[in-house]
């Protein structure tokens, strides 16, 4: 069983990829690595949800859509009130029900799947095929 432990708690910084501070694909990044996968690394602003929507667009050959989640899977939300129709937050299927996840004025934490924020909020799961 991979441990995050070392990943909850790191500060939100936008465009961050190390434990100094992580957006959530930065995040990403570190929790994939953990499985030894290396992602692409997007070099987006988290404040800009329809480049983020463009780029999960046009980046889903190297993932394939689940229906059940396993870990690690990465966990595509639509969060942005502006934009709702919009892939514009990203997270990282865990286990047992649970993503890791980073947001605005947060520090990276484990969230439940079921949350009552992100339930109806999830666009989809999808496994890394590279």
């Amino acid at each position: 069983m991979t441990d995050y432990s070392d990943l909850i708690g790191i500060p939100f910084k936008n465009g961050g990829r190390d434990l100094s501070g992580c957006d959530c694909w930065g995040l990403t990044l570190l929790a994939f690595k953990k499985h030894g996968i290396n992602l692409i690394d997007y070099r987006i602003s988290c404040f800009a949800s329809n480049l983020i929507d463009l780029q999960v667009e046009s980046d889903k050959s190297a993932w394939r859509k689940i229906s059940e989640p396993t870990e690690p899977c990465l966990m595509v939300m639509r969060i942005d009130s502006d934009a709702p129709d919009l892939a514009s937050h990203i997270g990282t299927y865990i286990r047992r029900g649970r993503f890791l996840h980073t947001m605005i004025k947060r520090n990276s934490v484990i969230e439940r799947i079921d949350h009552p924020y992100f339930v109806n909020r999830i666009e989809g799961f999808y496994a890394y095929t590279g």
